[in-house]
């Protein structure tokens, strides 16, 4: 875990690769075995395919980022850092759901970190048929219809820190509206991230959601979503 999990999150835009470029400095606290892994470099590698949308930073004393790339209609991010509070993540954004891109989790050490560079540079082809495979993950996950049973364990998982208080969550009618593995999941998420959602705390009080600011703090509900989808369905992820 990153050891700024105690500090205020607020989300930075940068808006040029010139910014992104100055976050490039190991952190001190870095070891002599850490390898920086330059998302600069790497953006310019999968250029002209990929086309640079937008960047973010997470804490304004850490250097973790994220950056949104485009190709066609559609879209990738990377999750990159200097500091060692974020490994390099890259993933398909669809609806913001992440589907890993075979780069779900790359540590800053050892030959594989060294080489990741000049490995997409290389390789740029088989990331371009990575996000298609994703695309077909969707796909299939839209096609795949849901039960209450998963219904209600995704909701728990969305909603885990609400439940593990006891709070009873009340999401409306898209337990409805929303008939595959998906939307659904997708849709919850959003929920969460805007805020648009009712609990009942322990007092018995009806509360309103509060919007998630953060970028990352959404990430991290998403994630959690196609962590269970791959666990309880691995065969789409092949």
């Amino acid at each position: 875990m990153s050891n700024t999990t105690n500090t205020k999150t607020v989300s930075l835009a940068v808006k040029t690769l010139a910014d992104l470029k100055k976050l490039e400095k190991v952190s001190s606290e870095a070891s002599e075995q850490y390898v920086p892994i330059s998302t600069t470099k790497i953006i310019q590698d999968l250029s002209p395919e990929f086309k640079f949308i937008s960047a973010n930073r997470v804490f304004p004393i850490s250097s973790r980022h994220e950056v949104t790339l485009q190709h066609g209609n559609d879209y990738i991010l990377i999750e990159n850092s200097y500091d060692r509070s974020r490994s390099f993540r890259l993933s398909f954004l669809s609806n913001g759901v992440l589907i890993p891109l075979d780069l779900e989790k790359v540590v800053h050490r050892g030959e594989f970190a060294k080489n990741l560079e000049q490995d997409i540079l290389v390789n740029k082809d088989k990331v371009i048929e990575a996000l298609h495979n994703a695309k077909t993950v969707v796909t299939t996950l839209k096609n795949s219809p849901i039960t209450d049973k998963y219904k209600t364990e995704i909701t728990n998982i969305v909603f885990e820190k609400h439940i593990k208080k006891g709070f009873k969550v009340d999401v409306g009618v898209i337990a409805s509206r929303y008939e595959n593995f998906f939307d659904y999941g997708a849709t919850l998420a959003e929920r969460l991230i805007d805020g648009a959602y009712y609990y009942e705390n322990d007092k018995g009080k009806l509360r309103r959601g509060r919007k998630i600011k953060s970028r990352f703090l959404q990430l991290e509900a998403v994630n959690k979503v196609i962590k269970y989808l791959k666990d309880n369905n691995p065969a789409v992820f092949i």
